[in-house]
């Protein structure tokens, strides 16, 4: 779904000149945060609550 209809604003960051893409990067959840996380981390989504909570 990240193309240029359906989500013009990202596609003009994602092909900006300073930018990054992760083109290989598998999510680890399906919601920002988890995502972020995984990013970040490494770690799987369902870590966040005790990763939060320290």
């Amino acid at each position: 779904m990240l193309n240029d209809t359906n989500m013009p604003s990202v596609m003009t960051l994602n092909n900006g000149p300073n930018t990054l893409g992760f083109e290989q990067h598998i999510s680890g959840g399906n919601s920002t945060r988890t995502g972020i996380f995984n990013l970040f981390y490494g770690l799987l989504g369902t870590y966040w609550n005790a990763f939060s909570s320290n």
